[in-house]
């Protein structure tokens, strides 16, 4: 039977999810027979714009821009290693990333 996981990971920042990915990497190699393959995104951007003045100056403005990273990983193996591995990425903190967890068996 083998079995598929899902990880989906999002960020403000590129820099945390190569941390989260590195981890990734390392909790992997003690889960023997787990293949793992990273697809990254498209990056999404938001803009807004305030005015500064709250009345009359309309020209006044500041822009803003917040970006979303994201990345999708797929692991794939025959044995139950990938529950033990998610089960353990759970209880693990990253910082300043958010990541979702999907479990696939196929039979």
């Amino acid at each position: 039977m083998q079995i598929k996981g899902l990880i989906i990971a999002k960020s403000f920042s590129p820099i945390f999810l190569n941390i989260f990915i590195k981890k990734l990497n390392f909790l992997t190699d003690e889960f023997c027979g787990t293949k793992i393959n990273i697809i990254r995104k498209k990056i999404k951007k938001h803009r807004f714009t305030l005015l500064k003045s709250p009345h009359v100056h309309k020209k006044a403005r500041e822009q803003f821009e917040k970006r979303v990273f994201q990345i999708v990983v797929v692991l794939k193996s025959d044995n139950k290693s990938i529950e033990q591995l998610l089960k353990k990425l759970k209880t693990l903190y990253f910082s300043n990333v958010i990541f979702k967890i999907q479990l696939i068996k196929k039979g």
